[in-house]
C-alpha cells in the first residue's frame, strides 16, 4: 500500500514537471528578440524618419568621441510580455554598450505603443547618472514629448541631458590610473597636477589636498617647536619678566 501511494506521488509530480515545462518553455520563446547592435539608434518600429535617425546618430556619435561614452537608442513596439527593466537588462547584457575596459555605456529604451522609457547605465555611469536622475531626465525631457508623440524631439532632449550628465563625470578609477601611468615622470609633480587640472576640473581639488598635506608635512619639523613654545609661554612668562629685571637692575637685597 505504501509503495503505491509513493509511485503515485511520484508520477503526480513528474506530471506536474512536464506540464510546466513547455509553459516554461513557450514564454521563453514569446519574449522579444533582442536585436543586433547595428548603429546607435536602432528603430524597429519605423517610427523615425531618415533624417531624425540621421540627427540623432550625430548627437550619440558626438558625445562617443568627445567623452568616449556610448548612447545607443533602441525603439519596440512593446516588451510585454516582460517587463521593461527587465528587457532592457537582457539587451544590455548581450550587446554589452561601451567601452570593454571602462563599461561606460547607456542604453535608452522606448516601447513605442506601451509609451515606455527606460535608460540603463552601466556601472561606470552610475555615479554621473544616478536612478534618480535617470527618472528625472525620463520625466522632464521625454515623457511630454513621448506621450504627444514627438518621439524625436523627446530622445534628443534625452540625448542632450544625458551627454550633460556624461560630461560631469569624473574619471574612473581605471582612467585615473592611466591617466597617472601616461604621465609618471613628466615634469614635477606640481606641473602634472596643473596638467591634470586643466585637463580634468573634477579633480583639481583631490590634487589641492595633496599638495596642502605635502606642505604640512614638510613645515611640520618647524611648527611644531613653535607651538609648543606658544604653549609653554604663559607658564613662564613671569619667571621671564622677573629675569629680565635682574638682569637689568641687579639681584634685590633681603
Amino acid at each position: 500500500m505504501a509503495f503505491a501511494l509513493w509511485w503515485q506521488a511520484l508520477a503526480a509530480l513528474f506530471f506536474i514537471a512536464a506540464s510546466a515545462f513547455p509553459a516554461s518553455a513557450q514564454a521563453q520563446a514569446a519574449l522579444r528578440a533582442v536585436p543586433a547592435l547595428t548603429a546607435h539608434v536602432i528603430d524597429q518600429t519605423g517610427t523615425l524618419s531618415s533624417s531624425q535617425r540621421q540627427a540623432l546618430e550625430a548627437q550619440l556619435a558626438a558625445i562617443e568621441q568627445q567623452h568616449g561614452a556610448q548612447v545607443v537608442v533602441l525603439m519596440v513596439p512593446a516588451t510585454a510580455p516582460e517587463d521593461i527593466a527587465a528587457f532592457a537588462n537582457r539587451v544590455g547584457n548581450t550587446w554589452k554598450i561601451g567601452r570593454r575596459d571602462v563599461g561606460d555605456g547607456v542604453l535608452l529604451i522606448v516601447a513605442k505603443d506601451e509609451r515606455r522609457m527606460r535608460i540603463e547605465v552601466a556601472k561606470a555611469l552610475e555615479g554621473a547618472i544616478p536612478d534618480i536622475a535617470a527618472a528625472r531626465i525620463i520625466d522632464e525631457a521625454m515623457k511630454q514629448q513621448i506621450h504627444s508623440g514627438d518621439f524625436a524631439g523627446g530622445l534628443q532632449a534625452a540625448i542632450d541631458q544625458l551627454g550633460a550628465c556624461i560630461a560631469g563625470e569624473a574619471l574612473s578609477d581605471w582612467q585615473l590610473s592611466r591617466f597617472r601611468k601616461e604621465n609618471r615622470g613628466k615634469g614635477k609633480i606640481c606641473e602634472a597636477g596643473l596638467w591634470a587640472y586643466s585637463r580634468h576640473p573634477n579633480y583639481f581639488f583631490e590634487w589641492l589636498g595633496w599638495c596642502a598635506f605635502a606642505l604640512f608635512a614638510l613645515s611640520a619639523p618647524v611648527l611644531w617647536p613653535v607651538g609648543l613654545l606658544a604653549l609653554a609661554a604663559p607658564a613662564y612668562a613671569q619667571d621671564i619678566r622677573v629675569g629680565l629685571a635682574t638682569a637689568v637692575t641687579g639681584p634685590v637685597a633681603a
